[in-house]
């Protein structure tokens, strides 16, 4: 119980100034323009998120109800999404603690230090005799607890897990590892008391986890490893007396399938040739040196990044010292299994819960720190437990305590290092500012960098930013786009226009593009040609609503009052919870002298957003109109008392 306790108000510590960080990088796509989170009583959406809810959510319906419950808490209020991802973090780590305790008070733990496999089936049989070559040595016993709580603490601390618990989408890969920790622990406490339930419990996580992120997917063949290595001593012995739980957990990868396949945008998996034209033999040889990188941050955590960028290494000088350090590794893992010493499961977790995003399968990103949440696990491990089993040797006396004063020390650095990179996601500007010092050559970074100038309305700076970013990928779409749209915005619409049609150039499916160019010309009043672009942005991407009000609104000016309508009912069929439709179905009703309806759609614009003034407006007027004086004049009232009062936070 002290222990857990110790853990909470650590990890709380650690984390404590993360709670009013902003949406970043992708956080604003999967959640405030996330429409499938926004209507938990629709369950069959939530779960379903059928591309509208980002490329990160798309097909994972556990962590797209995670944020549901997080929007009907607390709307878009960053802190709830903070406090949840922080709760993951700690539950992770206190069931990190319970299989880390569990396995050290194991029998075939207390036979012997470092036992084989034949070791293992003979303390199951006979706990407590000497493992078959004689050797006996005292186990972990009662220090397993503080053993098991160092493990924790040094994993939740470690600042490579700043990326998983304060960049709020990449819940993702924490709730993956709550689910993947809680399938191994339930196995765990199934091989010693109520095997049915803890079995069922375990199936029901591992079914979870696959539906939250692809990387559960190693997770049966890692538990079986454990049962082998820990429990049975073969894996013969593991699947006879399991069975069941081993069918049952095979049988969620036929859910990570399903859902592979039907979730639409899932991830970022390209293939056998990902984004960029980078192949699978560059791919893999690139991963030779970024697992030695993770292995670098994990002891030397100095420079975190949170965007690399595509970050490539093929060059023989390059990949040759990660090679054999990758190659040593796995060598040594293969040994140990094979003579079943336990380490050896430490080196298959760390490579294994690596493997699906460092192989030769290209990712669209060849590099980001938080696919080190549950890998860090390993290591964490055998470093404390490694410098256990030295004191026992070497140290003695008052000197046996130096290790647990090392911890100390160890712990408190790590903390204070993750509350110094839980700085940098104070703001956009911030993060992005030390992605690209870390980072100068990211095109990428660059024009997220000139999107948070552009929201402080630093034109000029977020400009100067784009044009690096083009200037670093001249193929570069979304750079072209932003710097379009920063023109836009101080009325530079020739420029603007010329950068959109770059970036179509680029990208012939950029719908926002299509609609931006659009919207671009018809402030020139080159009606047709916007029509045309707003209609192309219409068929590469139904679901964007905006281009809809604009194409609208442009047919009302030219006085095409039905083809308005009916663009607007679109969109509202699209969404009946669009005010913007509404308010525009609303214009154009009136137009009509269809006043009844107009009053109707108005309202519904209202309801659907209560601080829409321009609703508000409109409303009044057509009521005043209709005759209806009287509650036109309340409107006016109400719009007026929106008007004075600012948003809440």
């Amino acid at each position: 119980m002290l222990t857990g306790a110790v853990l909470v108000l650590a990890a709380a510590a650690a984390y404590h100034n993360t709670l009013d960080g902003p949406f970043i990088f992708d956080d604003d796509v999967c959640i405030p323009c996330n429409a499938s989170i926004q209507h938990l009583g629709a369950i069959e959406t939530v779960l379903s998120t059928p591309g509208g809810g980002g490329i990160t959510v798309s097909g994972r319906p556990m962590l797209n109800l995670s944020l549901a419950i997080n929007y009907a808490l607390g709307d878009t209020r960053v802190r709830g999404y903070h406090l949840a991802n922080l709760a993951i973090h700690i539950l992770a780590g206190l069931v990190l603690f319970g299989i880390v305790r569990r396995t050290l008070l194991l029998p075939s733990m207390r036979g012997a230090m470092l036992p084989s496999a034949e070791a293992c089936r003979a303390t199951v049989e006979r706990p407590g005799h000497a493992s078959a070559d004689g050797s006996m040595a005292p186990g972990f016993g009662p220090a397993a607890p503080y053993l098991a709580g160092a493990v924790a603490l040094l994993w939740m601390l470690h600042p490579l897990q700043t990326e998983s618990v304060t960049y709020i989408i990449q819940r993702a890969e924490s709730l993956m590892g709550l689910f993947y920790l809680l399938t191994l622990y339930c196995v765990i406490r199934s091989s010693q008391s109520r095997p049915v339930g803890w079995s069922l419990a375990a199936v029901a996580a591992c079914a979870m986890g696959m539906a939250t992120k692809e990387v559960m997917v190693t997770a049966p063949l890692i538990v079986l490893l454990y049962d082998r290595t820990f429990l049975r001593g073969s894996f013969l012995g593991a699947l006879r007396k399991r069975w069941g739980l081993y069918c049952g957990l095979s049988a969620c990868w036929g859910l990570l399938a399903f859902l592979v396949v039907w979730g639409p945008g899932r991830g970022s998996t390209a293939g056998f040739q990902a984004e960029g034209g980078l192949d699978w033999p560059s791919y893999g040889l690139t991963q030779l040196s970024v697992i030695p990188h993770y292995l670098r941050l994990t002891f030397w955590p100095d420079a975190l990044c949170l965007d690399y960028g595509l970050w490539v290494k093929t060059a023989p000088w390059e990949v040759l010292p990660g090679a054999i350090l990758v190659a040593a590794l796995a060598v040594a893992t293969i040994w140990g299994l094979c003579r079943g010493r336990k380490w050896g499961f430490l080196g298959a977790w760390f490579l294994g819960i690596l493997a699906p995003t460092s192989s030769i399968v290209p990712i669209r990103d060849t590099l980001f720190e938080h696919r080190m949440y549950l890998s860090l696990a390993a290591v964490a491990s055998l470093a404390v437990l490694g410098v256990f089993l030295l004191r026992r040797r070497l140290l003695s006396g008052p000197w046996a305590a130096a290790p647990w004063f090392a911890l100390v020390l160890v712990a408190s650095a790590l903390g204070y290092r993750t509350v110094l990179r839980n700085m940098d996601y104070h703001s956009t500007l911030a993060i992005w500012k030390d992605t690209t010092d870390q980072c100068p050559s990211n095109a990428r970074a660059r024009c997220n960098l000139g999107f948070a100038y552009e929201n402080q309305a630093e034109h000029d700076l977020a400009a100067s930013e784009y044009r690096r970013a083009i200037r670093l990928d001249p193929c570069y779409a979304e750079a072209y786009y932003d710097l379009g749209v920063t023109l836009m915005a101080i009325r530079d619409y020739d420029s603007a226009i010329e950068q959109f049609r770059l970036a179509i150039r680029h990208n012939p499916k950029f719908a926002e593009a299509y609609y931006n160019l659009g919207f671009a010309l018809s402030t020139q009043g080159k009606y047709e040609e916007g029509i045309e672009q707003l209609e192309s942005a219409i068929r590469d991407k139904p679901q964007l609503l905006e281009t809809y009000n604009v194409l609208g609104a442009i047919l009302l000016k030219q006085g095409k009052v039905e083809p308005a309508v009916e663009t607007f009912r679109q969109a509202i069929r699209m969404n009946p919870q669009y005010a913007d439709g509404h308010n525009g179905l609303g214009v154009a009703l009136e137009s009509q002298g269809k006043l009844d309806e107009a009053i109707e759609h108005f309202r519904l614009a209202i309801q659907a957003n209560p601080r829409f003034l321009m609703g508000y407006r409109n409303l009044a007027r057509v009521l005043g109109k209709a005759g209806q004086n009287q509650e036109a004049h309340e409107v006016q009232r109400q719009a007026a008392e929106l008007e004075m009062t600012p948003p809440s936070p």
